[in-house]
């Protein structure tokens, strides 16, 4: 693993044995994220400490982030990555989440062209 790796794995709160989660229709960005968390990944039954999506477009991430919230840990975190450039669409992307019960928590960036969005269920404190 790369300084920049456990750097970005530190700023997202991801411990070294964090059960981690990874999906969405953004392939770009999903092989960013898979290429630093890909010793993380957990299996299908298992609970998640961390989950991220990588939506290509705004419905996308409220989907997943509601479909998989019955395997979050208290306290998990999802990270959405989106294009840092679409203002508009990541406003709409916070507010999406927000109508199924997360909250914004942090935003950290992770290439040139993507930011990844923290959020967790609302009133849950606590990293991954």
């Amino acid at each position: 693993m790369t300084s920049s790796e456990e750097t970005l794995l530190q700023r997202w709160g991801v411990s070294p044995t964090a059960s981690v989660w990874v999906g969405g229709n953004n392939l770009d960005a999903r092989r960013e994220v898979e290429a630093v968390v890909s010793s993380l990944r957990a299996s299908p039954d298992q609970p998640i400490d961390c989950a991220f999506i990588t939506p290509t477009v705004v419905e996308e991430a409220s989907y997943f982030a509601a479909k998989l919230s019955s395997r979050f840990v208290s306290g998990a975190t999802v990270w959405i990555a989106w294009p840092d450039l679409d203002h508009e669409g990541l406003t709409a992307v916070v507010s999406g989440l927000g109508s199924v019960g997360f909250e914004e928590v942090d935003r950290v960036t992770l290439s040139d062209d993507i930011v990844t969005v923290g959020f967790r269920k609302k009133g849950q404190t606590g990293l991954s």
